[in-house]
Formats: C-alpha cells, structure tokens, sequence
C-alpha cells in the first residue's frame, strides 16, 4: 500500500482566457477545477496506474466538501479530518495568445493541534510494516517546522518507507528523521547546499551529502534528465523530448511512478525508468486527465540510463 500525506491541500483552478488584457474584462472559454496538493497529486497517479493508494489530509469548509466529492468520484480513497476554516484555492491563469501560465498559490488555513493528533493517529494507525508512505508539500504558515520530521520519525518505528517531498526549513528538519528516499529537484536541493548548483558535479556532491541521511535520493533537472543515487549505485535518466501540455505535475508523478514501481518489485534502474515515464505520460496529457499506463509502458522503452 502506498500512503500519502498533504498538510495543506487545494481545490486548484485553471482559468483559460483567448488573451489576457489589463484593465478590462477578460472571458473564460474554460474554467476547470480539480483536488489538489502534492500527496494527493500522487495518490491520483497511482490510481490511474492501478495502484493501492490512500490519501490523507485535512478538508476544510465547503470547498473541502467539494474537494472530497471530487476525490471520491474518481475513486481515491481519502481519510481526511474535517475542519471549519476554509481550504485554499489556487488559481493557474493560461492566456493562450502567449502560451503563458500564472500560477498563484494560496496560503492555507491553519490546523489545531488537536486536529493535526487526530490525522497523525488516523496515518500511523493505517499504515503497516513495509508500506510506503509520501510526505509531500507545504504545510500550512503556521505548522511546526519539525512536523515532517515528527511523522517520519514515527512511522519509521513501525517500519514504513518513507518518501519525502519538501523543500526549506520543512525539507532541512525532516531528513533528520532520516527517510526512505528524498525526492528534491534542483533548486530545492540548491536551497538546501546553501549555494546555486549549476553543474552535474555539484549536484552529485550535494546529493553525497544528502545520503547519509536516506537511502535513495532522487534529483529531478527538468530537460536535464533525474539523478538517481544511493550509497552503491548512481545514474541519470536522459529525458526525451515531448509535447507538454501540463506545466506543472510532472515531479509528483515521478514520484508516484518511482514509488509504485518499487512497491510492485521493481529494481532500482526498473523503477526509475517507470518514473521517469510517469512524469513524461503526465505531461503530454490535458491538465484534467490523468496519465495513461499504455503511454507509461511506451516510453519506459524508450529510456535509457547513464551511469555518472
């Protein structure tokens, strides 16, 4: 089973307009909206790669109503602690004319401490020994900036895998909890080192450091291709050329594709060509459609691997 936490979850917006215009009104030929988050971003993958996935988070007001309504309609199991402060709304505008995309996020609500307990017991009461389990995303502004790490520390004690999937002061406490895999892209992993990677070298050396505290790490370059490294073994996968659709999405679904392939037996260089796909047959499809396993298994043969 492969389990996944968003703290702060989202109702995400997509608002496409023909051109965007100062100071006038501008029409929306379309207007989409679908459950977001980063966990819950993942736990849809896997869905649609035929994976066991649950998904927990927090679902707030009436907008968390609709976000649980929609979960369940595409059949995500979800175990969410309700809450009466509203969940946030973020808003991708795409002006066609340009081919460009404003991506506004909103803050979130926070959550009681009673709330968080009630989510925490509900999360280490499902999972067991052996089942994965991705942390990923924002936490609210005023979480504690250990939460990750508390969680993490917590399920490793029962013997689940942990994925993690942060970035600032979230991402720096929390490896110390030691995780699975980690799952930075480059700016993230720059944010971490203290200083702006620009080469393949310096990306390895900080990711030497990043393995003494997981086993896998996982650095996604964009065009540059993914990195992949653990004590033993390290190599790129080189990314071909596509048509994107989707501008955003593409590193939760490596993530859901490296982690479903691992839960299935897949071999570390298996797995990552797996993920790798995921990402690719996610952003060749329309914003509101999920991947497709048959376009996953198409490019899967076409990866291929670079030792480094």
């Amino acid at each position: 089973m492969i389990h996944t936490v968003t703290l702060n979850p989202a109702l995400d917006q997509r608002i496409v307009v023909d051109r965007l215009v100062s100071d006038d009104v501008n029409r929306a030929p379309s207007v989409f909206f679908e459950p977001g988050g980063k966990g819950i971003n993942v736990s849809k993958t896997i869905h649609a790669l035929g994976g066991e996935t649950r998904a927990f988070s927090f679902a707030g007001g009436a907008t968390g109503r609709r976000w649980m309504r929609a979960l369940s309609a595409l059949g995500i199991r979800v175990s969410a602690v309700r809450t009466s402060r509203e969940m946030r709304i973020n808003t991708t505008l795409v002006d066609r004319s340009k081919r460009e995309c404003f991506h506004i996020a909103a803050a979130g609500p926070d959550f009681s401490r009673s709330e968080f307990e009630r989510l925490r017991a509900k999360i280490l009461t499902s999972c067991k020994p052996g089942d994965f389990c991705v942390i990923s995303g924002s936490a609210p502004p005023q979480s504690p900036r250990r939460i990750y790490f508390d969680l993490i520390r917590a399920l490793r004690q029962k013997g689940v895998r942990c994925v993690l999937d942060a970035d600032g002061e979230l991402f720096r406490e929390a490896i110390r909890a030691k995780p699975f895999l980690v799952k930075p892209n480059e700016f993230e992993l720059s944010r971490w080192a203290g200083k702006r990677l620009k080469t393949l070298d310096q990306i390895l050396r900080a990711s030497d450091r990043l393995l003494r505290f997981c086993e896998i790490v996982v650095v996604s370059m964009a065009s540059k291709g993914v990195l992949f490294r653990t004590p033993g073994i390290s190599f790129l996968v080189e990314v071909p050329p596509v048509r994107v659709e989707r501008d955003v999405g593409a590193g939760d679904a490596l993530v859901a594709g490296f982690v479903w392939a691992l839960s299935g037996g897949s071999s570390l260089e298996e797995s990552a060509k797996k993920g790798v796909s995921t990402g690719l047959a996610t952003v060749i499809r329309p914003p509101h459609e999920p991947c497709r396993l048959a376009d996953v298994k198409r490019f899967a043969s076409r990866i291929r691997l670079r030792a480094v």
